[in-house]
């Protein structure tokens, strides 16, 4: 088997003594028709020709405006959105203000108790009250 795998080695090399200059023309030559032909063909005209230029600078700029248009159509579309959110928040904050004066007006907020002053309850919301002095020693001289 050993024999087989070193005979068949033998004979490649063999061809690619009496072939290499064949081998190696082709290969240049594939390599140009590629790069020259095929690419070119595949991906399209050269763009640095004077009239491809123009029409491609053409399609791009009707791309854009195109791109422009429905941004702007989507902008709106998101403003009226926006101002009709902003109406239905303001109607909810109308409505729940007049709604809060209401209950004010007919003391449904206080559930029985009076909002005055107490001076008896220490939480009545009065601005009089104990406030404990600093601690430590006073700073001067005596």
């Amino acid at each position: 088997v050993a024999n087989q795998v070193a005979d068949a080695i033998n004979k490649g090399f063999e061809y690619l003594r009496t072939n290499a200059w064949p081998i190696l023309f082709l290969i240049g030559a594939f390599y140009i028709v590629k790069t020259k032909v095929l690419d070119v063909y595949f991906t399209g005209a050269p763009s640095n020709t004077p009239n491809r230029v123009r029409s491609l600078e053409e399609d791009m700029r009707r791309v854009r405006l195109a791109q422009q248009a429905e941004a702007q159509k989507i902008a709106k579309k998101a403003a009226k959105e926006n101002k009709a959110k902003e109406r239905e928040k303001k109607h909810k904050k109308n409505v729940s203000a007049s709604a809060s004066s209401l209950k004010k007006d007919q003391g449904g907020d206080t559930m029985g108790y009076s909002t005055g002053y107490n001076p008896l309850n220490p939480s009545s919301g009065a601005t009089c009250r104990f406030r404990p002095g600093r601690k430590g020693p006073t700073r001067g001289g005596g």
